[in-house]
């Protein structure tokens, strides 16, 4: 008979497998019905008034639907989130939500209508983490979203422990949230680049990317970088630009005008015939009924082209001139029926949008036509309000608003966020057996000896 230390000795054996067992098997317990993984969580939203604008860390999600029912946000990564509400006419609503793993949490919001011009902006910074300062006042950390910004110019401050301070301009409007998302540059990887031009105002740009105008001084990765500078009426200017650690590159660009001997021509037709043709807001002639109005002496690169005729629609064109060679374009005008005034210049209706993203390589589409791949610059872009798609394997699709201005460049980023979610039950399941197997073992193995 086995004494009552054996019996004692083979229970603490059994012991320590059976306790194992037991936690692994109420942690599974906690999975969500279904399998679900518990790194994962949901946030249903619903708000009075319904049809206000969703957005979750800076991505939108969707409109509050109505009749009391909510959205759902599923495949949540655990941790904190901030979700925004807005709605035309009503306070931006911002909340800071945590989610635990398997939560389906719930946010109802009552909306507030305004009383004031008030607008808002959304900044969501790669990493995040940022303090963030808005015309100096401290507001939190990212990604956050701030409202009742009076329209406006303001300042934003995003500061990093080892990363180079950012800071920026937004132009704030009554009802209408801006989105800002920075990819903030490690410090020890950085220097600088101070360029200026004659004559000043050329845009800038670095790596493809549009960093302003001139004079301008930024951050810029460490190594050599291509610096593009341009400016209606003169030459492109580029070159590489070596950037140390540390310190500043200084640029002095003298930008050279376009000169005759670079000029090409312009044969303009229309029909019907008698038409006036405007070259970049300046008239040219008329064209004749049969044949081309000849133009010399057009400077090469792109101009804009209007033909105009009473009781018809101004046709609007681009036309890109190349060195010694004429570009020709026949105009077919449409009648309208009441006479028509003076055109007014495409370029005074049109502007630049530069597209960028992190990682690159998403496809963008503008107002829902593919336009092609991050980083991309789209010219004579009408004024307005536009979208700007984007989408790449392997991450949320993502859609933000842009307005442009004519003569302007517009600038859109996106820090996209990649999908996925392990599931995480089949491996607690296999430990939670393998801890079973062991107590079975030891439980055996101490009857044995009695």
């Amino acid at each position: 008979m086995p004494s009552r230390t054996m019996r004692c000795t083979a229970s603490r054996r059994c012991l320590v497998p059976v306790l194992v067992a037991a936690v692994i098997l109420l942690g599974t317990a906690a999975v969500p019905a279904g399998g679900a993984p518990l790194s994962t969580g949901s946030i249903t939203v619903s708000s009075f008034p319904a049809d206000a604008a969703v957005t979750l860390d800076g991505v939108y999600r969707g409109q509050t639907p109505s009749g009391g029912e909510a959205l759902a946000i599923a495949g949540l990564a655990v941790g904190p989130h901030q979700l925004v509400l807005t709605k035309s006419g009503f306070i931006d609503s911002h909340h800071a939500v945590w989610l635990g793993a398997g939560e389906d949490k719930s946010v109802r919001v009552t909306l507030i209508p305004t009383s004031v011009d008030a607008g808002s902006v959304s900044v969501v910074s790669a990493p995040s983490g940022a303090d963030v300062r808005i015309d100096g006042a401290y507001r939190g950390r990212t990604p956050i979203a701030v409202s009742g910004l009076e329209p406006g110019p303001h300042q934003v401050d995003l500061d990093l422990a080892g990363f180079v301070p950012y800071t920026t301009t937004v132009g704030i409007r009554d009802g209408v949230m801006v989105y800002l998302d920075p990819a903030l540059t490690a410090a020890g990887t950085t220097g600088f680049i101070a360029v200026d031009s004659f004559p000043d105002r050329a845009y800038v740009f670095v790596d493809g990317v549009y960093r302003g105008t001139t004079p301008a001084s930024f951050p810029a990765t460490a190594g050599s970088r291509r610096l593009e500078l341009h400016r209606a009426e003169f030459v492109d200017w580029s070159g590489i630009v070596r950037v140390e650690e540390g310190a500043t590159a200084t640029v002095n660009a003298s930008l050279q005008p376009l000169l005759d001997s670079l000029d090409g021509g312009l044969a303009v037709s229309s029909d019907p015939g008698g038409a006036t043709v405007y070259l970049d807001e300046a008239e040219r002639g008329v064209t004749p009924a049969s044949g081309d109005l000849e133009l010399g002496g057009v400077p090469v690169g792109r101009h804009t082209l209007v033909v105009s005729l009473e009781g018809h629609a101004d046709y609007t064109s681009t036309v890109q001139v190349a060195q010694g060679a004429t570009a020709r374009v026949h105009a077919r005008l449409t009648a309208t029926g009441s006479p028509s005034t003076s055109p007014t210049p495409a370029s005074e209706r049109r502007g630049t949008l530069v597209i960028s993203s992190d990682p690159e390589g998403a496809g963008v589409s503008l107002d829902g036509q593919f336009k092609g791949r991050t980083p991309l610059t789209i010219n004579d872009v009408p004024a307005g309000a536009h979208t700007v798609r984007f989408d790449l394997p392997g991450y949320i699709e993502r859609e933000q608003g842009v307005e442009v201005r004519a003569g302007e460049v517009a600038s859109v980023h996106a820090n996209l966020t990649a999908t996925g979610g392990e599931a995480g039950a089949p491996a607690l399941m296999v430990l939670a057996a393998l801890g079973v197997t062991a107590c079975a073992g030891a439980i055996s193995r101490g009857r044995g000896r009695r």
